[in-house]
């Protein structure tokens, strides 16, 4: 039999897909069998109401172009080889296998139903102007987005979305990304419902750029492949749980958190920039920032968080200096450097500090051109991972807990180029100090200076107790050389009031 073009039956009203009763023609006589495969089906503004009473054979076109009426799929499926315009009203819990050529979606689907884009040779253009279904892109091929889009949920298993600067909003099912690749540009809004994001796997190719805003839908991560400048950015639209994995080559490109938003994490977030003025609450997880330019730090909202290492931060590029100071509570600022990194900071509001570096015989070296605050400074760690901290002249540094060495090896250092106020108790030991003439320690009444040995120029303490807590002044007391001890500081002098 030759392929055919079929038309539903005008009257009556509705009509079973099985039936015999099709035309061959918009309001021809109802006469033909029902739809073969090979077959192409047209759904006008004339047709009525159409049941999918049974799987459909692979037709070659299938055009609703204008119907205003109601297919039910059921729990059926109907599979499309070729272009596939979807108009009118489509409910059940069925599927719309669509495959080649264009797929057009400007129905009102149930969120129930599945529209399967299967997709297996070259480029096909998506239009859009619909609303809902469960669209799952599993392809060969490539799903380019012409227009933008809007879903209960989108799942993306197989094949390439090309996102073509659209955005594609998506409903409380949520945005799956279980594999394939995103080409272009893609953004995906699902700020507007309580839809999940979750990335299991899949690609980010070479000059992409995936954009997610979400709702309160959690975020979890398994699995990111990004290739070349491939970036994904992510933003907080409302209160949300989320985690990512630890894995610095699938870090987020931009986590933005917008105003009055909460992100909560429930795992490690890796990001190469942090934005916005909402709160990261942090917990018990760890935050990592991998900055590569200047501009990655943009955060002017809030963080709070318990894990030991807090932010730990590695630099990608050296020497590396950000534009903004970084402020981030109470949480323990870690830089851990790959190989022998220096990162600059305009002023740092922290918890404990530490400095060092992830290999044996390299070095992380922090320098600070504005004022900075916090409590333990701990340079170095384990075996011969060094770290360096340059309190930059012309501010004033206060540091409120112990200061000490926090490995082994001496290729540690402290300079103190400004003000510095430190009233807990700094230990030299490992710790090479080379101080400026402007550089000296103020302990504040409170503080101790203990086996200090300055490099160069000599280093002045003042206002320091020793372990009895009876006040040191004096010339390299409490095991100390080339250190001055002296009582309060001179009225007038640059530093504190």
């Amino acid at each position: 039999m030759a392929a055919r073009h079929l038309y539903p039956v005008q009257s009556p009203a509705s009509m079973n897909w099985s039936a015999s009763t099709w035309a061959l023609t918009d309001g021809g006589t109802a006469d033909e069998v029902k739809p073969a495969a090979g077959d192409t089906v047209n759904f006008t503004a004339n047709s009525g109401d159409v049941t999918l009473d049974e799987g459909s054979a692979a037709l070659i076109e299938f055009d609703m172009t204008d119907y205003a009426g109601t297919l039910a799929l059921g729990d059926k499926t109907l599979t499309v080889d070729g272009p596939c315009d979807l108009y009118g009203t489509i409910t059940g819990t069925g599927t719309i296998d669509a495959g080649e050529w264009v797929f057009v979606q400007y129905a009102t689907v149930a969120n129930t139903v599945t529209l399967l884009l299967t997709n297996s040779t070259g480029s096909v253009s998506i239009f859009w102007a619909g609303t809902g279904g469960n669209v799952n892109i599993n392809c060969t091929g490539t799903y380019t987005l012409q227009t933008p889009c809007n879903s209960y949920a989108l799942t993306m298993t197989a094949g390439t979305l090309a996102g073509g600067a659209q955005t594609w909003t998506v409903g409380a099912g949520g945005f799956t990304f279980t594999n394939g690749t995103i080409s272009g540009t893609l953004t995906v809004g699902l700020s507007a419902a309580a839809g999940a994001y979750v990335q299991t796997n899949g690609t980010i190719a070479t000059g992409a750029i995936l954009n997610v805003t979400t709702g309160t839908g959690a975020i979890t991560y398994t699995a990111l492949t990004k290739t070349g400048t491939g970036a994904i950015n992510v933003t907080i639209g409302d209160n949300v749980n989320i985690g990512w994995a630890s894995a610095d080559a699938s870090r987020i490109d931009t986590l933005t958190i917008n105003t009055g938003r909460n992100a909560t994490q429930t795992g490690t977030v890796v990001f190469s920039k942090l934005a916005g003025p909402g709160t990261l609450t942090a917990g018990a997880q760890r935050s990592d920032w991998l900055p590569s330019a200047a501009g990655d730090w943009a955060f002017t909202g809030t963080t709070t968080g318990t894990h030991a290492q807090g932010v730990r931060v590695s630099p990608q590029t050296t020497p590396l200096t950000i534009t903004n100071a970084v402020n981030i509570g109470s949480r323990v600022f870690n830089l851990y450097a790959t190989q022998s990194k220096t990162l600059t900071i305009p002023g740092l509001a922290c918890g404990d500090l530490a400095v060092n570096s992830v290999n044996a015989d390299q070095t992380g070296t922090l320098i600070l051109t504005g004022n900075s605050s916090g409590a333990a400074i701990a340079l170095g760690a384990g075996t011969n991972r060094y770290g360096i901290v340059t309190f930059g002249s012309g501010f004033v540094h206060r540091w409120t807990g112990a200061i000490a060495y926090g490995g082994t090896g001496t290729a540690n250092a402290l300079n103190p180029q400004g003000r510095c106020i430190f009233t807990g108790t700094f230990t030299g030991t490992g710790i090479v100090v080379t101080p400026t003439y402007e550089g000296q320690i103020d302990c504040g009444g409170f503080g101790r200076v203990t086996a200090v040995t300055s490099t160069g120029r000599r280093l002045i303490v003042r206002r320091a107790k020793d372990a009895s807590g009876n006040p040191v002044r004096a010339w390299n007391g409490d095991g100390s050389t080339n250190v001055m001890y002296k009582g309060r500081k001179v009225i007038g002098e640059p530093g504190i009031n």
